[in-house]
Parts: C-alpha cells; structure tokens; sequence
C-alpha cells in the first residue's frame, strides 16, 4: 500500500511542467521573452519571442523567422515562466522517494523465500 502511495505521488509529480504560465497584455510585453500567443483563426497557439510591436501589428520570432501578427487577431497572450518552486519541489519528492524505496527494499517483511524451509 505505501509504495502504491509513493508511487502515484512520484508520477504525479513526473507529469508536471516545470513552467507556469502568466497572463500578459499586449502593452506589457518585454522584449526577447518567450510568449505563448491564442490566435482567433481556429484557436491556434503560437509560441515565440517578442520582438516589437506598431500600432495595429505585433511582431514575435517563431523558429529564426519574425512573424507578424495583427492585433485584431490576438486573443490572449500568456507570458511562460520556469517555476523554481515545481523544479525544487520534484527533487525534493524525488530524493523522499528514492530514500523510501530504498528503505522499504531493506525491510524483512518484503522478503519472499525462494525455497520454503520444512516444518519438521
């Protein structure tokens, strides 16, 4: 039952982003960082860089080439963020976890004989 529990946490916690997404606005995009931008046209998520914007277009870098994107057609933008605590926190489930298996691999109740000893 506990390595069941360990287990489930670990995977849990192997399935997580270690990014977060922050919600941005068109006028507080910084330059160079990494935004996450929902498109009207089907819904589609572009993800680049931004790079600079005019009046009515938003330019961002999508693999090495500028995209340009009128702000009409913007629907929201997120900004993507490492999250230091979801990295410290699947090392420190991680450590827990190998320390527990560790432990319990060691007890004596876990131990199956191969060859059954006689009742004699």
């Amino acid at each position: 039952m506990k390595h069941n529990i360990l287990l489930l946490c670990l995977t849990f916690f192997f399935l997580q982003s270690c990014y977060t997404y922050q919600t941005a606005t068109i006028n507080s995009l910084e330059t160079k960082k990494n935004y996450v931008v929902q498109l009207k046209r089907g819904g589609k998520d572009m993800e680049g860089k931004y790079i600079s914007q005019t009046t009515e277009i938003v330019t961002f870098r999508v693999n090495k080439t500028n995209i340009e994107v009128p702000k009409s057609e913007i629907t929201s933008i997120r900004r993507k963020k490492v999250s230091a605590l979801m990295i410290a926190g699947t090392a420190a489930t991680i450590t827990v976890g190998t320390i527990l298996l560790i432990d319990s691999s060691n007890d004596n109740k876990s131990e199956i004989d191969a060859i059954p000893s006689p009742n004699n």
